[in-house]
């Protein structure tokens, strides 16, 4: 399983509503539809940060809630493969990436690859991770 967690701030002309509004409901959708056509996606999560506060200093530490991010996302792959055909697709090319210039600053995004998981306490999601595994390999045999 390979996962990409995208680290994104708003344009500086939007609001943070403004910046909600378009991921979930333009954006969102877009990702949406082009799973529905070609899947390779297994999951995608929006997680849209309160206004950063920061943490109360603890042992002299100031920390950061968000790290000065307004949200960040979580895509799912089966492998590096799938990923590489999701990015390729010439739709994310015209348009994902011409749809996140209307409310992402593309200069501060920030891009993480997990490939590698150890899980600590593993609850419902891993009922969850176990469910997207077994859909990738139906995906693939077909």
């Amino acid at each position: 399983m390979l996962i990409i967690l995208g680290f994104y701030r708003r344009r500086p002309d939007l609001t943070v509503a403004q910046y909600r509004a378009h991921w979930r409901d333009v954006h969102g959708p877009l990702i949406r539809s082009i799973v529905d056509k070609h899947g390779l996606l297994l999951r995608y999560v929006q997680h849209h940060l309160s206004p950063d506060t920061g943490y109360p200093d603890q042992a002299g530490v100031k920390a950061e809630i968000g790290g000065g991010f307004d949200g960040f996302s979580e895509g799912w792959f089966a492998d590096e493969a799938a990923r590489d055909a999701f990015f390729s697709l010439p739709t994310m090319r015209a348009e994902v990436l011409e749809d996140e210039r209307k409310f992402i600053d593309v200069s501060a995004t920030r891009w993480v690859a997990l490939d590698s998981q150890h899980t600590i306490i593993e609850g419902a999601a891993g009922l969850l991770t176990d469910y997207m595994v077994a859909q990738a390999a139906r995906v693939n045999l077909e």
